[in-house]
């Protein structure tokens, strides 16, 4: 949790280690809810400029930011994770969309100002929130009940499922749904193929999978598109 929330910088890490053992003090172990208490992500970070380069479609940037994770010796699998972590928050802003009733107009995320985000769109993802985190505690139950092993350990839902994480912070949410828009869903769909695809490069054969980063890139960057038209063709309306 701590490296998703600021990338793997030997000496940041070593620091925010001991800002959270300082904070935890007595207590045995250092938790999720800690970290998210003590150790805030630094948008200069540069695993979130290369994640944030993606977003914007910055073929350039992203590629500069990528050469730099390599070079302060960040692991390709590592890098590979927080992409991975970016285009699954995206499918599941596409799937959001797509839970909308059939007559209900979608919004252009891009046209429409924070005060309408929070006013219209932020209840309907909190509530689509709980519903994921109701249906997700439902089945980890029944599991639980199909493979009793003793005392059970107190469950973590993991963050990185929901739309808005911390729901006193819409903004970043509503610059997520905005970005959002810079991608289809059918590209978001073979992003995810080609990811899998490199993780197994990665195990196999590092040398090419370093190569197939950099094509992943350029070809999610690519701007435009016949499916990015065809899909979002009159379909986008103001909320």
């Amino acid at each position: 949790a701590l490296v998703d929330q600021t990338g793997f910088n030997p000496d940041l890490f070593a620091g925010n280690i001991e800002k959270l053992v300082a904070y935890t003090g007595a207590n045995p172990a250092i938790g999720i809810d800690d970290i998210r208490a003590v150790v805030l992500r630094d948008k200069k970070d540069p695993i979130f400029s290369l994640t944030n380069a993606l977003l914007e479609k910055n073929a350039a940037q992203a590629l500069g930011f990528l050469s730099s994770l390599y070079k302060e010796g960040f692991h390709p699998l590592q890098i590979l994770k927080s992409l991975e972590n970016q285009i699954r928050k995206l499918l599941l802003i596409k799937s959001f969309i797509l839970s909308f009733s059939p007559n209900t107009p979608l919004p252009n995320f891009k046209t429409m100002n924070f005060n309408g985000f929070t006013q219209n769109l932020m209840p309907k993802i909190l509530a689509y929130d709980e519903t994921l985190k109701k249906a997700l505690a439902q089945r980890d139950g029944s599991l639980s009940k199909a493979t009793p092993s003793g005392k059970e350990k107190k469950k973590v839902f993991p963050s990185d499922l929901l739309l808005a994480p911390n729901p006193k912070s819409p903004y970043p949410v509503f610059l997520t749904f905005q970005k959002s828009e810079n991608f289809s869903l059918n590209e978001l769909k073979n992003a995810m193929i080609a990811l899998g695809d490199l993780d197994y490069q990665l195990k196999s054969k590092p040398i090419d999978a370093i190569v197939g980063m950099d094509n992943f890139i350029i070809t999610i960057c690519r701007k435009g598109g016949d499916s990015h038209a065809a899909e979002n063709q009159n379909s986008r309306h103001h909320l």
